[in-house]
């Protein structure tokens, strides 16, 4: 299936939680929080462009971050997929050319009718693949 993938800011407020972070008093989040304050975000998150929603797959626990510390805007890569391609506007950003360049591991995307998953694991963002 072909998609429309893009690197983009996205306002925070805008972005919807694929799984919201439930136990925030973790040493976890303290230690992302005080990265966050210090450096700001360094990796884009995931998001899924549907037609209803801009759906978080990789980065809620930085969106809520982001949230907390204030931000209103985040660095994306934005997929939306060739079925709703006609039925979401599109955001304006850089197009990335291949995907699997943006990733340290293989990924796998898991498309069904109202199901959209990615398994892989961490991003490195560099000048290959994002035009």
């Amino acid at each position: 299936m072909d998609k429309d993938i893009r690197l983009c800011w996205i306002l925070t407020k805008d972005l919807v939680y694929g799984a919201k972070p439930s136990d925030t008093n973790t040493e976890f989040y303290d230690k992302l929080l005080s990265s966050i304050k210090e450096y700001g975000i360094l990796e884009p998150i995931l998001v899924i462009n549907l037609p209803d929603k801009l759906l978080v797959k990789v980065g809620n626990s930085r969106l809520w971050c982001a949230n907390q510390l204030g931000i209103d805007e985040i660095q994306c890569i934005v997929v939306t997929l060739e079925r709703d391609i006609d039925k979401v506007e599109i955001p304006e950003g850089n197009k990335i050319i291949n995907i699997q360049d943006c990733f340290d591991y293989p990924i796998m995307w898991i498309e069904k009718e109202n199901y959209v998953a990615l398994k892989c694991t961490h991003f490195h963002m560099g000048d290959k693949g994002v035009n």
